[in-house]
């Protein structure tokens, strides 16, 4: 077992460093060998102290004792080869255990040769040591002490006290090594050697007792000292971005500030046995440098705005955001508390500030403090983000980021709504200019703030953001439009991470009431973007989710009452003539929150998906035949779009159709089966419609093209019969050579162009789909139907506008 675990993983290891191919599979093998190797380690030498201790010390003899001499030969003789690389890596797991004996054998096995190593090349002139083989034996040293950590605090936790400690006998002589290697390098060209110096620097701090390093003859704290600070000097300047070719560098040293801080903060408040304590922690000098000057410096330079504060690059992170990251990462007790609480009271001051401003308001200081607190909330560990919603909870006013967002410093008479009837213009625009500013800086700061509300969200928090949406909606002042725009988004990712608190009776309830008013605030023009789309949002969580009753469908009562009526009214007031575009896209708006209804009632199954069926048929009808009825669904008369009257409109209500009925396909459902029972519902409606023919192409020739592409890109197309997928594919290249005809002719108008643009795309797309995996169906297609080549030759010169899948077809 133990020849064949390590041969799999030098396999699998191996192939990860060689080649991107396959290398998430191998890298996931790697690692199980890894942690399997260490378990049964683990279990050899706990075994081995039993009754039966001969035959488990054999066995834990052969697993571990014979292959640790075995890496140990490769290691010394050869560390920077493929084979010594991963020979590290396999110990360093072994060393991770648990286990006190496995863990001296590592350490003592490899060690001593290794600092060999580096003393000898040390001793070399610059020009003939091997900088490679320097760096492997650090990146070496620092993977064996990371391990001891790992070790150790298993073993302590089992209340276990071992002495001597297993690094006593060597922290002293690397850490003088890492020191050198570190303080000989010129400033500005730090390389591999000096990044794994850092790196090994921080895991020996981090494992080895303070008390060990401060009995070495030579003072090597003085050293540690001396690079804290002179990194400190270097990296935090000015702020600055982990980006380019000196990123690893970077990274490398704030990651050691990083653990400075975070177990100077922590050395701070402990008292727990000197013993255990790093030199990070039991230093007084160091603690003192961390709390008065690094930490302070660290803290203020998170806060400054720069040029790059809005930068979007996921790759460019800012140094000091990076410091206080890790220091959370080190210390999940006080330091993640003091660094979190000390931004969050600098986010709640900046807010209140720009709340209170009469004049123009300093967003950049107030998003920057945003962005290093939601950095911070992601990286920092799971005790970041309940530190962050720990604030919530507290009694006390001010203190609250959602309260401070909600609340009107300069409130307006009560009874707002009747009483603006009866304010003079200048009041009346002053109480619009507070409530519009607002919206803004909620707008700014929402973006960073609302991934922390993905998990650990406190009852009392959710309790109140769901209280005060069942207030305020819908609006009856400003006001109540800025609460909603801070708090529906909120709600949005609340509902949608299954809170088990709001499965409660009387507050799903609640979340049942306020669906057919979060409804018509989606369908309000004169709310913001954002929070109508977290509104619609709320919706679908609501409708999939938190309906009690199994036996009825809340979706169906919400077609009936509220979308319904506004799609009837829409395309009746179309057929007048008399339409802007204004009332155009409430009708594409009312359309796509029928299909969200759809979705969510097909998702929730069961009565619902009956809801889902019906919605799915209406809008295959309406955008394949241009006319449609429901009764079920609240649409008693039929709608005929194909009436002269409706003119050009007719085209964009078909299309608009098709376009909701394709995002029913395309989002995400736990059954698999769902979109498969909704494309057998629709297929024959579109198969069913007329073909297409004639000189021009009418509005329900580009909704069946549109829904057939719709369904064929989002359903497995094994689940379609032949009969059924060959006659989709005829229709699908007759209507891309017609397509590509009237758009190479130029006979329409502009928008009709726009729309024949966004078809070709969706019709080569789903053909390519077709043909990938029906190759002698669509062939067959192709040969059978007399199709107009020239007008492909002419469409070639249109190939800057469109999809470059053209040339694959």
């Amino acid at each position: 077992m133990s020849n064949v675990l390590y041969r799999c993983h030098e396999d699998a290891a191996s192939n990860v460093t060689k080649s991107d191919q396959d290398s998430s599979e191998n890298k996931v093998l790697a690692d199980s060998c890894r942690h399997f190797v260490a378990r049964i380690a683990y279990d050899f030498e706990k075994l081995s102290h039993s009754h039966d201790a001969g035959y488990f010390s054999e066995l834990w003899n052969i697993f571990v004792r014979d292959r640790i001499k075995d890496i140990a030969g490769v290691i010394v003789s050869s560390p920077q080869s493929l084979k010594g690389r991963l020979g590290i890596a396999y110990l360093a797991s072994l060393a991770a255990c648990g286990g006190e004996q496995t863990l001296r054998l590592c350490l003592d096995a490899v060690i001593p040769s290794l600092i060999s190593i580096i003393d000898n090349n040390l001793k070399e002139d610059d020009e003939n040591r091997d900088e490679e083989k320097m760096s492997t034996v650090v990146y070496g040293l620092s993977a064996l002490f990371s391990s001891c950590r790992l070790s150790m605090e298993q073993i302590q936790k089992e209340g276990i006290n071992i002495h001597p400690h297993p690094l006593e006998f060597y922290a002293n002589t690397v850490l003088e090594a890492l020191c050198h290697i570190i303080e000989r390098s010129p400033q500005g060209e730090m390389g591999e050697l000096e990044i794994a110096a850092i790196q090994a620097l921080e895991s020996l701090l981090l494992s080895t007792p303070g008390s060990i390093l401060s009995k070495s003859e030579e003072d090597n704290t003085e050293y540690v000292k001396s690079v804290i600070k002179s990194l400190s000097q270097m990296l935090m300047s000015e702020p600055s971005y982990i980006k380019g070719k000196d990123s690893k560098w970077k990274t490398a040293c704030a990651r050691f500030l990083g653990s400075v801080v975070g177990k100077g903060l922590q050395g701070v408040q402990v008292e727990s046995d000197h013993n255990r304590q790093t030199l990070l922690e039991c230093d007084s000098e160091i603690v003192s440098y961390v709390q008065n000057h690094l930490f302070p410096f660290v803290l203020e330079s998170s806060k400054k705005v720069t040029n790059k504060t809005n930068n979007t690059d996921t790759q460019c992170q800012r140094s000091d955001w990076t410091v206080l990251t890790y220091a959370c990462e080190v210390d999940q007790d006080y330091a993640v508390g003091t660094i979190v609480s000390q931004l969050y009271k600098e986010l709640v001051s900046s807010i209140q500030c720009a709340m209170n401003a009469d004049e123009q308001i300093d967003f950049d200081a107030m998003v920057t403090t945003a962005q290093a607190i939601s950095h911070i909330l992601k990286t920092g560990g799971p005790e970041a983000t309940i530190v962050f919603h720990g604030f919530s909870q507290k009694e006390e006013d001010g203190v609250d980021v959602l309260h401070i967002l909600t609340h009107n410093p300069k409130p307006q008479p009560e009874n707002g709504d009747e009483m603006s009837s009866l304010l003079l213009p200048e009041m009346r625009a002053r109480y619009r200019c507070q409530a519009d500013n607002a919206i803004k800086i909620s707008q700014s700061i929402l973006p960073h703030m609302l991934p922390v509300f993905r998990k650990h969200v406190p009852d009392v928090t959710v309790k109140h953001v769901l209280s005060r949406v069942s207030q305020v909606i819908p609006p009856l002042s400003d006001w109540d439009g800025v609460e909603l725009c801070t708090l529906l988004p909120v709600l949005s990712i609340i509902l949608a991470n299954d809170t088990e608190f709001l499965y409660q009776n009387h507050l799903q309830k609640t979340l049942i009431q306020i669906v057919p008013d979060l409804l018509d605030y989606a369908l309000n023009k004169e709310a913001s973007v954002a929070s109508r789309s977290a509104a619609a949002s709320c919706s679908f969580s609501i409708i999939s989710k938190y309906q009690e009753d199994i036996n009825t469908c809340v979706g169906l009562n919400l077609m009936r009452s509220n979308i319904s009526p506004h799609i009837v009214k829409n395309i009746e007031s179309l057929s007048t003539g008399e339409v802007n575009s204004y009332q155009q896209n409430d009708l594409v708006d009312a359309l796509n929150l029928a299909a969200m209804i759809a979705s969510a009632s097909s998702q929730r199954g069961g009565v619902s998906a009956r809801t889902a069926d019906e919605i799915a048929r209406f809008l295959a009808l309406l955008s394949c035949e241009g006319a449609a009825t429901s009764p079920s669904l609240g649409v008693d008369n039929p709608l005929d779009c194909n009436s002269d009257i409706y003119k050009d409109k007719s085209v964009e209500i078909l299309v608009s159709a098709a376009a909701a009925l394709g995002s029913i396909f395309h989002g995400k459902t736990s059954n698999p089966f769902a979109k498969q029972r909704l494309a057998h519902i629709t297929v024959p409606i579109i198969l069913s419609s007329r073909l297409i023919g004639g000189s021009e192409l009418s509005g329900t020739d580009l909704g069946s093209l549109s829904c057939a592409s719709y369904i064929l890109n989002s359903v497995q197309l094994k689940a379609f019969d032949q009969d059924k997928l060959s006659k989709l594919s005829a229709r699908l290249i007759v209507g891309l050579d017609k397509v590509i005809h009237v758009y190479v002719s130029k006979a329409t108008n502009g928008s009709m162009l726009g729309l024949l643009e966004e078809l070709l795309s969706l019709l080569l797309t789903t053909i390519l789909k077709l043909y990938y995996e029906y190759p002698n169906e669509v062939s067959a297609c192709i040969v059978s139907i007399p199709i107009h080549l020239k007008n492909f030759s002419h469409f070639a010169q249109f190939r800057e506008t469109t999809n470059p899948l053209t040339y694959s077809l």
